[in-house]
């Protein structure tokens, strides 16, 4: 079994929920978690599986040098969201949720 890439509690803090509702939500829901996608600095698509546009998504910097980074998203879809991520080269977790 592989390591997550976010833990229960910084999924949580991510998503700006309490632990009960957060997990309720959960109960009713399908979600994705990325594996750390590197950010080209141009327009990407990360595909999710999930069958139908999700209704939640996020996009939540993992590693990048100085500075924050800007991230857009550009179109979601039943199959893939659509990212811009810079600067190119640092890593971010794409979390949607159906």
């Amino acid at each position: 079994m592989s390591t997550p890439l976010l833990t229960a509690a910084e999924l949580i803090r991510a998503l700006g929920t309490s632990a009960v509702a957060f997990a309720t939500k959960l109960a009713t829901s399908s979600i994705f978690q990325s594996t750390a996608v590197t950010a080209t600095g141009s327009a990407q698509n990360v595909a999710h599986g999930l069958g139908a546009a999700p209704r939640l998504y996020w996009i939540i910097p993992r590693t990048f040098g100085v500075g924050e980074p800007s991230q857009i998203v550009n179109s979601v879809d039943a199959t893939n969201i659509n990212i811009t991520v810079l600067p190119a080269g640092g890593t971010v977790i794409v979390i949607a949720i159906l």
